[in-house]
């Protein structure tokens, strides 16, 4: 039977709703890479209204750690291009790392803590990092407009008013082996302000970055963003260790830079705990035990 579903999901004139019920239907390993490579050919016209009822398929990664830039006066096209022109130490953003639980960014929370987030450009900054050269398709949208470059080829140039949609905008781009640097500039006139992030590949990942001098984000979220971080990097070791890490501190230097990165807010390492079903990166809370609430609940976080 799945033999004879991947025979006729080749088949040109499939309509939308037929292909999302054949790829419902195939392992989640066949039909992910499948959708990627549909949405990146053919954008969300390959499955039109029926995208939605294959996201949970989808393949890859949100990216939920970014530096990002103070904001930037200016909004509009005229203020993406004249941020885009600054140098790097005119829009610098080593200095905050803001994180995202859900795969969107909260720009304008974010804006709002900084004084402005009304009429105005942040700037957004990751890194990806490939086994190989390969072509994948990178899943993003904005609110409002955005410009974003990729190892400084621009990629998407969106000065529309507009939600953020994590569909708006479905790539491909062909990465080298290593790290291939991310800029993503948002804009805002006003109302909403925010930006998200997809990787559609499992083998790509986002280089593990550690906290900047500023605050960026609540405890609990900046725990979230070093466990995605540490599960990114612990993704990379497997690639190419074949097994998964036995601790955080396996993960130094070759995969992670930053000594902070493997402990906890309250100094105390994080845990890495896998079994033949996969991975979990776990922080025991402030006591340092199994169990608890509030601040002392432990926070697991899976692949």
């Amino acid at each position: 039977m799945l033999n004879a579903l991947r025979s006729q999901l080749s088949t040109p004139e499939l309509d939308p709703w037929a292909t999302v019920v054949m790829l419902r239907a195939l392992p989640l390993e066949e039909s992910g890479p499948i959708i990627a490579k549909l949405l990146g050919d053919k954008g969300k016209a390959a499955l039109g209204v029926h995208t939605r009822e294959v996201t949970s398929l989808l393949p890859g990664q949100f990216v939920r750690r970014m530096k990002v830039s103070n904001p930037i006066p200016g909004g509009g096209k005229e203020g993406l291009t004249r941020v885009l022109g600054l140098p790097p130490e005119e829009r610098p953003t080593a200095n905050v790392l803001l994180s995202t639980e859900e795969g969107l960014f909260d720009l304008r929370q974010y804006g709002r803590e900084k004084g402005r987030s009304d009429d105005c450009v942040v700037a957004m900054q990751c890194s990806l990092l490939s086994p190989d050269d390969r072509s994948v398709t990178l899943a993003l949208g904005s609110d409002d407009g955005c410009l974003v470059q990729v190892n400084g080829e621009t990629i998407v140039e969106d000065y529309a008013e507009q939600g953020v949609d994590p569909l708006d905008h479905l790539i491909q781009v062909n990465l080298k082996k290593g790290a291939n640097p991310v800029l993503f500039l948002v804009e805002n006139g006003g109302g909403g302000f925010g930006a998200s992030l997809r990787i559609l590949d499992n083998e790509v990942v986002v280089e593990a970055t550690s906290g900047g001098s500023e605050p960026g984000n609540s405890l609990r979220v900046q725990i979230l963003s070093d466990l995605a971080a540490l599960l990114s990097a612990a993704q990379l070791y497997r690639i190419d260790e074949q097994v998964w890490p036995s601790s955080p501190e396996a993960l130094l230097d070759r995969y992670i830079t930053s000594k902070n990165l493997v402990r906890d807010p309250w100094g105390k390492n994080y845990i890495i705990a896998s079994d033949s079903n996969g991975i979990e990166i776990i922080c025991l809370g402030a006591d340092g035990e199994e169990g608890g609430i509030g601040i002392n609940a432990d926070i697991v976080y899976r692949p």
